[in-house]
């Protein structure tokens, strides 16, 4: 801006810049607030430059003084917001729409790096943007759409030894049919279609923007970072000359039917694994048939632990019976449907498993029946392998929120019936976990979480994945069996607290805070 001063009849070029904190970080030098250079200037120049030397962060430098300091300039595209009314009104110039978007990428969840990264870049997020008009003035009938991506608080980051920016960078997709589309875009589609358009470069940047002209028709912008697994804050923002529609393309939270290949059955109340499992309960539980979470805890290791039903059973049975390991096997097969035990492999073939024991010896002690059941609870189990962590056991805190489950008379205590259908749950939790642990390790990959929670019936988006695995998944972005088991188990609670709340179904709810505390506090 060019400042008239009177002393030298003519005008000096200043500058007027902002920090971006809005706090008293200002220039100290030549043209500050209160520095003696502005009694060169007058009142009325002053007021009409609208001068000010509050602490805000707003100060004045020469243009010498600003080309000496300053060595990298950035230009950021400002949204329709930041023009005056005075611009807005005139019907002469053109508008821009604008849609805007914040988000964020999440280690193990959203972070799926760029489309080099197939296996999860369908992780990222993903935005719907439909043009509906062409330009007025294009000669073919396209619409402009400028799509400009900006890291967010990277300073903050910077403070915890993150780098000032990320490589970032957009693809953007043809979407022919939006109505039937998955929802969100899955590795498939990502695998046999390619991108319309992207963006110019990945750069580590502050903000990659880039001006496209396209047809009519709805796109999918899936901004990332180039690598996976980096964590970051976002801002999209989409600018076209004519209207367009936009938003997430996302699903709502929501409990849907789980994947018929995991899904439970209810048992026969006359079979004999639930004659076992309710004699268990009874012995556990005493004469009031009910168990509280610390009782529950006790059921479930026993039936869990090494992947054995009658653990406790284990001495007696096998000091009994020469073919205890074939009875014990049959008994696995039918609480785990082990396709291993169900084909009854030889007992030579077992025993390799079994620290090699002499040939001549046909029998296993309950010692070696364990090491033989964990080889079959692991596809792939490690001799330098911590037992507790292949065990698949359950704290104290998971059996109280299982309790809170299902427990519908809030007594801290369940009964055999209510037993019965978390038994049902936890069979589903557990298939559906070894089924997505693919090299039977005792962890799913975060990445892998919200495809196993899907099968297991929790439909959720990436705001709730992106919670899940910061609080669920571990420093090597894994999910252990005891983890995965307390996200269900809090995933199935809160949702169904909501939606006995939400009569009219329409995704909103209204807790007094005497409900609200009442019902986390004790899930």
């Amino acid at each position: 801006m060019q400042v008239y001063i009177e002393r030298l009849k003519g005008r000096m070029p200043l500058i007027r810049l902002r920090n971006p904190w809005g706090d008293d970080t200002e220039w100290r030098g030549a043209w500050s607030d209160q520095s003696r250079e502005w009694s060169l200037v007058s009142a009325e120049e002053r007021e009409a430059i609208g001068l000010t030397f509050d602490a805000d962060g707003e100060f004045w430098m020469s243009e010498r003084d600003f080309l000496r300091e300053f060595h990298f300039l950035e230009i950021c595209n400002l949204g329709p917001d930041s023009l005056d009314q005075e611009i807005l009104s005139d019907t002469s110039k053109k508008k821009w729409e604008v849609s805007i978007f914040e988000g964020s990428w999440v280690r193990g969840a959203t972070a799926g790096g760029c489309r080099n990264y197939l296996d999860t870049f369908w992780v990222n997020p993903q935005y719907f943007i439909t043009l509906e008009d062409p330009d007025d003035d294009d000669d073919e009938h396209n619409c402009t759409m400028i799509v400009a991506l900006m890291q967010k608080n990277r300073r903050a980051a910077r403070t915890l030894g993150a780098g000032l920016f990320l490589t970032i960078g957009f693809a953007i997709y043809k979407i022919d049919d939006p109505d039937s589309c998955p929802t969100p875009l899955d590795l498939t589609f990502f695998k046999f279609n390619p991108s319309a358009a992207r963006s110019h470069t990945f750069i580590n940047s502050r903000e990659v923007t880039t001006r496209f002209n396209l047809p009519p028709g709805t796109y999918c912008v899936v901004p990332s970072t180039f690598e996976p697994n980096q964590t970051g804050e976002f801002l999209l923002r989409i600018f076209t000359e004519k209207r367009n529609i936009s938003h997430e393309h996302d699903v709502p939270p929501a409990i849907v039917p789980p994947a018929d290949n995991v899904r439970a059955k209810e048992e026969d109340p006359s079979s004999d694994r639930a004659q076992q499992l309710r004699a268990l309960f009874a012995k556990i539980a005493g004469d009031d048939m009910e168990v509280n979470s610390y009782e529950l805890q006790k059921i479930l290791n026993m039936v869990f632990r090494r992947g054995c039903l009658l653990l406790l059973l284990l001495r007696s049975l096998i000091a009994a019976v020469n073919s205890a390991l074939h009875v014990l096997l049959v008994a696995y097969s039918t609480v785990h449907a082990c396709p291993v035990c169900l084909s009854l492999v030889s007992v030579v073939e077992l025993r390799r498993k079994v620290s090699k024991p002499p040939p001549s010896e046909q029998e296993c002690d309950w010692r070696q029946l364990l090491k033989c059941l964990d080889c079959f609870s692991s596809s792939s189990p490690r001799e330098d392998e911590d037992d507790e962590i292949r065990s698949e056991q359950f704290a104290l805190d998971v059996c109280r929120s299982m309790v809170a489950l299902m427990d519908d008379d809030h007594s801290g205590k369940l009964g055999l019936d209510e037993f019965r259908a978390l038994w049902i749950l936890i069979r589903t939790w557990k298939n559906v976990f070894t089924a997505f642990d693919k090299d039977g390790s005792g962890y799913l990959n975060t990445f892998e979480l919200r495809a196993a929670l899907n099968s297991a019936g929790y439909q959720v988006n990436q705001h709730i994945l992106k919670a899940l695995v910061l609080r669920y998944g571990n420093d090597d972005g894994n999910i252990a069996f005891e983890d995965f088991i307390g996200c269900a188990v809090k995933l199935r609670t809160m949702i169904e607290v909501f939606k006995e709340k939400d009569t009219r179904s329409i995704g909103s709810a209204v807790f007094t805070i005497d409900e609200w505390l009442e019902n986390t506090m004790y899930a």
